[in-house]
């Protein structure tokens, strides 16, 4: 079976950072790496770190005196990566026991590129635990998901790094890692998510899908080609009715219109799982279309 490097950007991490790490050496192989991203950390993270790693030998850290983000944190780790495979994690995340030998099983069973899975979010209330609903999809049925929705989960990710590669890596965007799933599925690699949790996910008020909006000009470009491939038509917008609370009314109406032209496809899926998850995700665009404009969809 193929080594992997799990890689985890990291910036002011020290609450949470050893449990994170903790999660993942208790499962990774022997033969796996994980690289560490200390993103000019102002907090105890590096020391933190420093023990980790002199304690394992599979550990692996890189640093910055400036803080460059997310993207080129990721970029760096995976240009520093020398695995086949490349896993995700976040450094306030909890990877569950099975995580490894649970994805790459269904990454080899499925002939995926990159496997995603399900997630259990928690939060510091004990109400706030809630469990993602878990359906699996397939790589046919991701990319039609991938139009209204990001329903793969990042730090769930466990891919091939060539695809990586083959897409040009992360973009500085915001929401880059849905900026980057579009990219991959306009490319055929093949994306697929299984219904099993992988991951506790730890919610908190910074994350880029708690924050404002989304808007890009380089992922709206995207999402309108991964649209003409899919359905044919151009999506008119409706990446920002979609992605932001600051859409016009016509890229409001485009991105009604797109719910419901993907709503149709999901229903002539042949996989029941599909369709599923289908129903889920154009559940999803219809809530936040409604949560964010009182659009009745």
């Amino acid at each position: 079976m193929e080594s992997v490097t799990v890689i985890v950007p990291a910036r002011n991490a020290e609450k949470t950072i050893h449990l994170a790490a903790q999660s993942i050496l208790r499962v990774l192989p022997d033969s796996g790496r994980m690289l560490v991203y200390d993103d000019a950390s102002e907090d105890g993270t590096s020391k933190i770190l420093e023990r980790i790693a002199r304690a394992d030998r599979r550990v692996g850290i890189l640093t910055s005196r400036a803080n460059v983000g997310v993207a080129t944190a990721l970029n760096t780790l995976i240009d520093a990566a020398e695995t086949p495979l490349i896993a995700r994690m976040d450094a306030d995340d909890i990877s569950l026991p099975w995580r490894f030998r649970h994805q790459l099983s269904a990454l080899y069973r499925g002939d995926l590129d990159v496997v995603f899975a399900s997630i259990i979010m928690f939060g510091k209330k004990r109400k706030l635990v809630q469990p993602q609903a878990p359906f699996a999809v397939s790589p046919d049925a991701s990319s039609y998901e991938l139009l209204l929705v990001n329903t793969l989960p990042h730090p769930t990710l466990l891919g091939r790094r060539s695809t990586f590669a083959r897409v040009g890596g992360y973009r500085d965007v915001p929401a880059e890692d849905w900026d980057l799933w579009i990219r991959m599925a306009l490319e055929g690699i093949r994306l697929g998510r299984v219904a099993m949790p992988d991951l506790l996910y730890r919610r908190h008020p910074q994350q880029a899908s708690a924050n404002k909006d989304w808007r890009s000009a380089h992922a709206a470009q995207a999402h309108d080609d991964l649209c003409r491939r899919l359905i044919g038509v151009s999506s008119s917008g409706a990446f920002a009715g979609l992605s932001g609370p600051s859409a016009e009314p016509f890229e409001l109406e485009a991105a009604i219109r797109l719910v419901d032209t993907v709503d149709r496809v999901g229903k002539s899926f042949a996989s029941f799982t599909d369709r599923l998850s289908m129903r889920r995700t154009v559940w999803l665009a219809k809530h936040r279309l409604n949560q964010v404009y009182g659009a009745q969809v």
